[in-house]
């Protein structure tokens, strides 16, 4: 995978379903170390690159956390939501992003 084969996921600091989602994506990380996985929390990060994201897909986003699917660049796919660990490995594995 390269750098634009990413999941991004939008969050905020006051979302408790965020909050317990970041544990299901820590989860996924311990899991599937290579798999480039990132959170932001929308309303804490005021990087530029981050804030470029945030405008660019936010605007259609109506709740955190939202989990967002890139391959080379170009946007594959995305679900509104926390899931559980088996959900979210189901998406990884539909989109191609992990292998059984």
């Amino acid at each position: 995978m390269n750098l634009e084969t990413l999941v991004v996921v939008f969050g905020q600091s006051t979302c408790a379903a965020c909050t317990d989602y970041k544990l299901v994506l820590q989860e996924v990380r311990d899991n599937f170390p290579d798999l480039p996985l990132f959170y932001v929390e929308t309303d804490k990060d005021t990087r530029e690159d981050v804030v470029a994201l945030v405008e660019g897909f936010l605007p259609n986003a109506t709740v955190t956390p939202i989990t967002y699917f890139f391959v080379d660049g170009v946007l594959v796919g995305q679900e509104r939501g926390a899931f559980r660990f088996s959900q979210l490995r189901g998406f990884l594995l539909e989109k191609g992003f992990i292998t059984e």
